[in-house]
């Protein structure tokens, strides 16, 4: 796009029955079609050097594994609300609200839809 930034990767709902019939049956299938290697970078962020986060990378930058059609994911800080690192990421990420904002609501009810929501 004009912004520079690449279109974000979306799964759509039941994007795993290509590889089973159940979750836990897809997800056993993708690792198995996973090398070692593959497998290891879900589990493990990079991009960090120290204190400083090169330019394009999130807090949580963790690779996907495209050849299985698995996308990367970009995470960011978000107990206190979204903090981005640079003005490129703005809009890239999903930002749930402040946890701090649902107790200072005193709304029993929004606290319980969000928490649904989030799952």
């Amino acid at each position: 796009g004009e912004s520079g930034r690449k279109p974000l990767q979306r799964l759509s709902p039941g994007w795993w029955r290509r590889w089973g019939d159940t979750k836990a049956g897809a997800a056993a299938a993708l690792v198995a079609n996973m090398t070692r290697a593959e497998a290891g970078r879900l589990v493990q962020g990079f991009g960090w050097a120290g204190f400083s986060l090169p330019e394009g990378l999130y807090t949580g930058s963790v690779l996907g594994v495209p050849r299985l059609g698995l996308p990367g994911l970009h995470m960011q800080d978000a107990a206190q609300g979204y903090r981005t690192m640079f003005d490129s990421q703005v809009g890239t990420v999903t930002a749930w609200p402040s946890l701090l904002s649902f107790a200072a609501s005193w709304d029993a009810s929004l606290t319980r839809e969000f928490a649904s929501a989030l799952g």
